[in-house]
């Protein structure tokens, strides 16, 4: 975050600036949540999470943003995040379905020592909705947007950034959108980026 001294944040959880440097280092993924949960404290921004995944470009959105913006349409993304994820975390897993004529991408921590983060929470929801902007030229508004967390005192933020009613305090992570987006053609769409 601005401002904010990274080392401070690494400490906090018990990592050393090295840990992060290592092109070739990984770090488990309840210390990624961990990190996420310090810089917001450190920010002082509860809601960090979620406007750092609003921030997210064409030039940051990661190998698995590739993979997913290279994909035809919503839908072969969707199967590709899910077939790929486990590349990037064995944390956590998406899952998409759709339920009564809705499609539900839902996020769920498979690590217990890293469940209800609020802030790698809102993170993975907003990416969702973020790698589908960037990919179709349109901003997506979901039906709504279910959270197990509740309502932090800058709720607004939810709203004005998902572009969604929120539902607090729900028994998911996930964002709820009209079936009819998995049809959604994506103009970023590489068959030679995909393959590779």
């Amino acid at each position: 975050p601005a401002g904010a001294d990274a080392a401070a944040i690494l400490a906090d959880i018990g990592l050393g600036q090295e840990a992060v440097l290592q092109a070739d280092r990984s770090i488990p993924f309840r210390q990624n949540v961990a990190v996420l949960e310090a810089a917001a404290r450190h920010a002082g921004d509860p809601c960090f999470g979620l406007n750092l995944a609003a921030q997210l470009n064409s030039q940051n959105i990661g190998v698995l943003g590739y993979v997913a913006t290279a994909s035809a349409t919503v839908a072969d993304a969707l199967a590709n995040v899910q077939r790929y994820y486990h590349v990037l975390s064995d944390g956590a897993a998406f899952e998409s379905r759709v339920e009564s004529g809705q499609l539900v991408i839902e996020y769920r921590v498979l690590d217990p020592a890293a469940q209800h983060s609020r802030q790698n929470d809102d993170m993975s929801l907003m990416s969702i909705l973020r790698l589908m902007q960037i990919s179709t030229g349109k901003r997506p508004f979901a039906d709504w947007v279910e959270t197990p967390h509740s309502a932090p005192a800058q709720a607004p933020d939810y709203g004005r950034l998902f572009g969604a009613p929120l539902r607090f305090e729900a028994g998911r992570n996930a964002v709820v959108l009209p079936a009819g987006f998995l049809d959604l053609p994506f103009h970023s769409a590489d068959d030679n980026l995909l393959s590779i």
